[in-house]
């Protein structure tokens, strides 16, 4: 594989036989993934209420991500990915954030990032969700290789973005087995 976009972490993914999707919303990604076993996790309810209206057997769990590991427990997903997820925490939970998923995660963890300054205090998908849409922290392709992560850096992802936003996004995969 030359680089890792978001459908080819939806691709990869669908090599395994159960991953869970942290921080799915509406359920927009997993629902592309091909597993025996899916499942979705989000801390706003309402994204999740919208998931569950039509689950094609997938778990769609209202749930802080933070607490991963205590509801689920070590090695229990082939594989975790989240999907633009860990600038909506401080730095300091989403390292935790990472670590929660590197431990539920049985073989592979893959993240997609927006790259540097991404301000966002409004919720994108329109249900009222600014305080969990809001970017916390702000993320450059040395920090996830620092973690052990091979990173696929793309400076021009958000071309069509603002000014006062940076252009960048990375994909981030870690093996853990």
């Amino acid at each position: 594989m030359e680089g890792l976009t978001p459908q080819e972490i939806v691709k990869e993914a669908s090599e395994y036989q159960s991953v869970l999707e942290v921080g799915c919303g509406k359920g927009h990604y997993i629902r592309q993934v091909r597993a025996l076993e899916r499942a979705g996790i989000d801390i706003f309810k309402p994204a999740i209420d919208i998931a569950n209206e039509s689950s094609g057997g997938i778990r769609f769990i209202v749930l802080d991500a933070l607490k991963m590991v205590e509801r689920f427990g070590p090695n229990s997903f082939e594989c975790v990915i989240g999907l633009d997820i860990v600038e909506h925490f401080d730095m300091q939970n989403a390292t935790q954030l990472i670590v929660q998923c590197e431990v539920v995660a049985a073989k592979c963890v893959m993240f997609f990032i927006p790259v540097g300054n991404h301000p966002q205090t409004e919720d994108d998908m329109g249900l009222g969700n600014d305080y969990y849409q809001t970017h916390r922290s702000t993320w450059y392709p040395e920090y996830m290789r620092s973690l052990g992560y091979e990173v696929w850096h793309y400076p021009d992802w958000h071309k069509n973005a603002p000014p006062e936003k940076e252009k960048g996004a990375m994909c981030c995969r870690k093996v853990t087995t």
